[in-house]
C-alpha cells in the first residue's frame, strides 16, 4: 500500500532523496517505490525537488571549490585558504555559461533544424591527392 504523500516527502527528505532507503523505510521494494513515482506526479514532483535541492547544495560546494577562500587579513587578501579549482571552475563556465556563448561545442543548426548541406565529407584518396597538388602549385 502506497504511503501518504506527507509520509512519503518525510521518508525522502530524511533519506536525502536516496530511493533505496525510502524502500527500507516502506519496506518495499525499490521497484515499487519507482511504480508510485511513475503512477503520481505528486511523488516523482517529491523526488525531483529533493534532487534539485541537492543539485543547489552540490552547486554551492563547487562554486566555492571553483572561486577558491580567500585568505584575508586586515581586511586585505594575502593569499588563500584554498585555491581555486580552475578545472571546475572551467567545467562550470563551460555548462553554465552556454546560452552566453561558453562552451567547448558549436551548434551548426538552422533554428534548432539541421542544415540541409553536408558540412563534412570524408574525401577518396584521389581528391586528396588532388587537394594536395593543387596546394603544392598555389603555395
Amino acid at each position: 500500500m502506497r504511503p501518504t504523500l506527507k509520509k512519503f516527502t518525510d521518508a525522502v527528505a530524511r533519506s536525502g532523496g536516496n530511493l533505496t532507503k525510502v524502500a527500507e523505510m516502506f519496506h518495499v521494494a525499490r521497484s515499487t517505490v519507482y511504480s508510485w513515482i511513475r503512477s503520481d506526479a505528486r511523488y516523482r514532483d517529491v523526488v525531483e525537488d529533493s534532487r534539485m535541492r541537492l543539485f543547489d547544495e552540490c552547486l554551492a560546494t563547487a562554486r566555492i571549490a571553483a572561486l577558491g577562500i580567500p585568505k584575508i587579513q586586515d581586511g586585505k587578501m594575502v593569499g588563500w585558504t584554498e585555491r581555486p579549482d580552475t578545472n571546475l571552475l572551467r567545467y562550470l563556465i563551460g555548462t553554465l555559461g552556454r546560452k552566453e556563448g561558453f562552451g567547448e561545442s558549436i551548434d551548426v543548426t538552422s533554428g534548432g533544424e539541421k542544415l540541409s548541406v553536408n558540412l563534412f565529407r570524408v574525401l577518396t584518396k584521389d581528391e586528396v591527392e588532388d587537394f594536395d597538388n593543387e596546394f603544392d602549385r598555389r603555395y
